[in-house]
């Protein structure tokens, strides 16, 4: 199916070639839609892991977050600023956070948790970058401990290598 869509996204609307282009990408997203149908009988289980898109709401997701020391945190991210919608069990809160650099630090950052050899090399860096992206990324939440349920926007980052400390 994407290959179809960037297929047709590739030529004219005026070509002699579109409408053909555009039945058979049509005719792929209906055999896409008629598989994820025939999973949803057949595979129920998997189809709601995979393909459910129920929200739960505020309530219930603050219910799930009280069973232990559990939040829930949301990126927006822009070229300018970063939004964090943090949950906890008993409150939400926003952040605002101008930012600019982030999509740069996060590629450095993700090139050492690539490449073992240079963050070994190199770890006072790497402790130091992982310190500095949790002191923008959650730091400003206030949590202390516990599990943090993190839903990325257009970014993901392992925030497990993150370090509540510049040593890393």
């Amino acid at each position: 199916l994407i290959q179809r869509e960037r297929h047709l996204a590739d030529i004219t609307d005026s070509s002699p070639d579109y409408p053909r282009e555009e039945r058979a990408f049509l005719q792929a997203k209906d055999s896409l839609e008629r598989y994820t149908r025939t999973l949803e009988q057949k595979a129920p289980a998997y189809y709601q892991y995979k393909y459910a898109d129920a929200v739960p709401s505020l309530q219930d997701l603050q219910q799930l977050l009280a069973a232990g020391d559990r939040y829930f945190v949301h990126y927006f991210v822009s070229d300018s600023v970063i939004y964090m919608l943090g949950i906890t069990s008993s409150g939400t809160q926003m952040i605002r956070k101008p930012y600019r650099n982030l999509g740069r630090e996060i590629n450095s950052f993700l090139r050492f948790c690539a490449d073992r050899q240079a963050e070994n090399v190199d770890f006072p860096a790497f402790g130091s970058l992982a310190h500095h992206l949790y002191s923008v990324l959650l730091a400003p939440l206030g949590w202390k401990g516990g599990r943090v349920f993190v839903s990325p926007d257009n970014f993901f980052i392992p925030f497990e290598a993150l370090a509540t400390d510049s040593s890393g």
